[in-house]
């Protein structure tokens, strides 16, 4: 894809390559990214997923389940979902990594999936992010459904980013 790119240098001296046009806009859809960036935490903190009312479902027949009184579900941090856009699209769905990076995120939330996450480069972990993000799309509640674990991987990229120089 011939997106226009943004690099982004990582205080680790690691680059990452975002959508130059939606980076231009960060403030706009995540605002207080740019302040993070600048070391300053306050203003965009971190993610996690949330536990709402259960939503009626309604299938392609029309048909409509309703949710029992005080049945809940999680669903992701809306801010996740933007945030896993910023990074430079790419082919993911033909992309050699796909299954590993989906692997990444379902270990996320063990012990040997956060040890996995602190050692994979950010370029890879923000791609695990847009994979799901995509695969929304196709896959209606994909994201949600993975709200935990997605939390985990938008976290470290988080992390990573305070003080990371533009």
């Amino acid at each position: 894809m011939n997106e226009p790119h943004a690099e982004l240098t990582l205080q680790s001296g690691e680059t990452v390559l975002l959508w130059g046009y939606e980076f231009e806009r960060v403030d706009q859809s995540l605002p207080g990214l740019t302040r993070l960036m600048a070391g300053d935490e306050s203003g965009f903190p971190p993610f996690q997923a949330r536990t709402i009312p259960r939503r009626p479902e309604t299938r392609f027949s029309g048909f409509t389940s309703e949710p029992e009184p005080g049945e809940t579900e999680l669903v992701a941090d809306g801010r996740l979902y933007y945030f896993a856009h910023l990074t430079r699209p790419f082919g993911w769905s033909d992309d050699p990594r796909r299954e590993a990076l989906q692997d990444l995120v379902t270990r996320a939330t063990s012990d040997d999936g956060l040890k996995a996450i602190q050692s994979t480069p950010t370029q890879d972990l923000w791609d695990a992010l847009f994979i799901y993000a995509r695969g929304e799309r196709f896959v209606d509640g994909l994201f949600d459904s993975h709200a935990e674990s997605l939390a985990v991987v938008g976290n470290e990229v988080r992390r990573r980013l305070i003080g990371a120089a533009t």
